[in-house]
């Protein structure tokens, strides 16, 4: 990716109460960076991303979009469930990354340890993260689940 995160200023998340994306939120957030997002409804994430300064909208469409954003991130559920908003985003001039994409951007420098498979992703990582941080490792994590120690899906 020819994406350089630390000139992006404001960015909009599509389905910013996902567990997933919410992470990316939340790193961006602890950068700095002004974090917009939308969702179809408010959970416990959205309420804290919101505690945490990010400007969250019920709903979804091009409209929510606000005024100068350097980057949307967008859910992957988003083409195949509203492929017209998806065609919308496309040709808002605004440069789109799904949270895959931007996953990889984040951790394209570093030491990574990915778990992949069918059953047990979050179980395993919360556990080598666990490891990591009691071995004083000072690991950046993010998890698919809140992590019970830092009620949170984002540690760093």
């Amino acid at each position: 990716m020819d994406l350089d995160l630390k000139q992006v200023k404001k960015i909009f998340f599509i389905g910013i109460g996902g567990i997933c994306i919410s992470a990316i939120a939340r790193l961006m957030l602890l950068e700095g960076k002004n974090v917009f997002g939308s969702d179809i409804s408010e959970s416990e994430i959205t309420k804290e991303l919101k505690n945490l300064g990010a400007k969250i909208i019920l709903g979804q469409g091009i409209d929510l979009v606000p005024k100068g954003v350097d980057l949307i991130i967008y859910s992957i559920a988003i083409p195949k469930y509203d492929p017209k908003f998806f065609k919308e985003l496309q040709n808002s001039g605004i440069q789109i990354l799904s949270y895959p994409e931007v996953l990889g951007i984040v951790t394209e420098n570093k030491y990574t340890i990915a778990v992949s498979g069918t059953h047990g992703k979050t179980t395993v990582t919360a556990m080598i993260a666990k490891i990591l941080i009691d071995a004083g490792r000072d690991p950046s994590v993010i998890v698919g689940s809140l992590l019970k120690d830092y009620k949170s899906n984002l540690v760093v």
